[in-house]
């Protein structure tokens, strides 16, 4: 009897440990399953805000393209937009001097894109505006053309005519980013003296090649001012 006493108090010593045991490994399976509760919340949260980030993106962009559709469309552009005014004195001039053209062939972005920052109005608080936007701009040549860069802008109306403009509206925000491109096709045609209109816009150009803000090169190649140019949307992608 005395032995079986001695084992029993034994036994139960040896088992002292095990409660406390039981109550580690619930412990540890709340914290992890916390933990996982805390990370799922997080994840939720991130993808809200990048969502978030993301719609301001394509909503500013798509803006933006429509906004600038309308510009460079505008009959009235060529005194009231700086970007047509730009890209008058600069495109389809030699390009060994100024803007060369984009030849996917060859794939020379580097020398070909052209970027350009916008910034918000600091007088304006505009609730969600995209931490950054800007605007890739890039030419080609007309479908087919022959064309060799030394002789573009001494080539004719018709050789010249039928060129494509391409403006990606870029919006980042966080680490989202959202593009459209603007693709429109350049006409050309001769101004007509016995307009009133097509007088005034070729007085208006003359003056504004002088400028350097809108004709850098002013002072290296002359600009045909016998021409009329038309930018005719085509299309966004």
């Amino acid at each position: 009897m005395k032995n079986n006493k001695i084992n029993k108090t034994s036994y139960r010593n040896n088992n002292l440990g095990s409660s406390l045991i039981v109550v580690i490994i619930i412990i540890s399976i709340l914290i992890i399953f916390s933990l996982s509760l805390l990370m799922v919340s997080y994840t939720m949260y991130a993808s809200q805000n990048k969502r978030a980030a993301s719609l301001r993106c394509s909503e500013a962009a798509n803006t933006l393209s429509v906004a600038l559709e309308q510009e460079l469309t505008n009959d009235k552009a060529y005194e009231r937009s700086y970007i047509w005014k730009y890209l008058r004195f600069n495109l389809l001039q030699n390009t060994d001097v100024t803007w060369p053209y984009y030849k996917p062939d060859e794939d020379n972005r580097v020398e070909a894109y052209r970027y350009f920052n916008l910034k918000d109005n600091k007088n304006y608080n505009i609730d969600g505006f995209p931490g950054e936007i800007k605007l890739c701009m890039y030419w080609t040549l007309p479908d087919d053309s022959i064309l060799e860069d030394d002789k573009i802008s001494s080539a004719s109306i018709d050789e010249r005519s039928g060129c494509y403009l391409y403006i990606d509206i870029i919006c980042n925000s966080g680490s989202q980013s959202y593009s459209v491109t603007n693709k429109y096709r350049i006409d050309i045609s001769e101004f007509d003296m016995n307009d009133d209109e097509d007088k005034h816009q070729k007085s208006t150009l003359n003056t504004d090649s002088t400028y350097s803000e809108y004709n850098p090169m002013s002072s290296v190649i002359t600009y045909n001012n016998t021409e009329k140019w038309v930018y005719e949307f085509e299309g966004r992608e």
